[in-house]
């Protein structure tokens, strides 16, 4: 049997994936683990927080076909106050929830700052090669469905979605994995694989789950 990591570098290899647009990319966890998986494609990366695009540029200065950009994706051209987490990698647009400080407290606010955020439909052809075959990750803390709703204009491009799933708010006002489900769905995209996620150490409940999606 197949484990998750196995079957995201297969659906990647069965359907020719040759760019990763890697949204909510902190400081490059996911475009790392991919290089270490063997993908040799372009990886183009966004992540808005300041500090942890400085790391990401690091990581990715001798990589010639990993890009980065210092700015957020969502479904409207503008600038917004990010919220900043004391781990990095938790912040968000969206207020964290008290429930998600109780099970870690890392993801509680530190600061915010200003981030630029851009719709894809509006960037990707200045980015993407209209020959490439694009795998789009996004995980920016129950900002996902914004992402997505700024990607309209080019969904057709994109035959496989990679994104983080909330069971329950993790942030205030977050869409929960239902309605996900179902935007997608009705853009002909299906379930063909599920990631372990972020689960309640005391109580085993999962609270989160990353899901990719196949449009065929």
């Amino acid at each position: 049997m197949l484990d998750h990591v196995q079957r995201r570098v297969l659906l990647m290899k069965s359907r020719g994936i040759d760019l990763v647009l890697d949204v909510g990319a902190n400081t490059g966890q996911f475009g790392t683990l991919l290089r270490q998986l063997g993908f040799r494609g372009r990886i183009i990366s966004f992540e808005p927080l300041k500090d942890a695009f400085a790391t990401l540029r690091q990581i990715t200065a001798n990589d010639p076909l990993w890009d980065c950009h210092n700015l957020a994706l969502g479904d409207s051209d503008r600038t917004a106050l990010i919220n900043i987490s004391a781990n990095s990698y938790s912040s968000s647009f969206l207020p964290v929830s008290a429930r998600s400080v109780r099970i870690e407290p890392t993801i509680a606010y530190v600061g915010q700052e200003a981030a630029r955020i851009r719709r894809l439909d509006a960037i990707l052809d200045s980015l993407a090669r209209p020959e490439e075959v694009i795998y789009l990750k996004i995980d920016t803390q129950g900002y996902e469905l914004n992402v997505l709703k700024g990607a309209l204009g080019v969904i057709d491009r994109i035959p496989l979605i990679q994104l983080e799933t909330a069971f329950s708010e993790g942030y205030e006002k977050q869409p929960l994995i239902e309605e996900t489900i179902s935007f997608l769905r009705h853009l002909r995209y299906r379930i063909v694989s599920i990631e372990p996620g972020w689960e309640d150490p005391r109580t085993a409940e999962m609270l989160e789950a990353d899901l990719i999606f196949a449009r065929d």
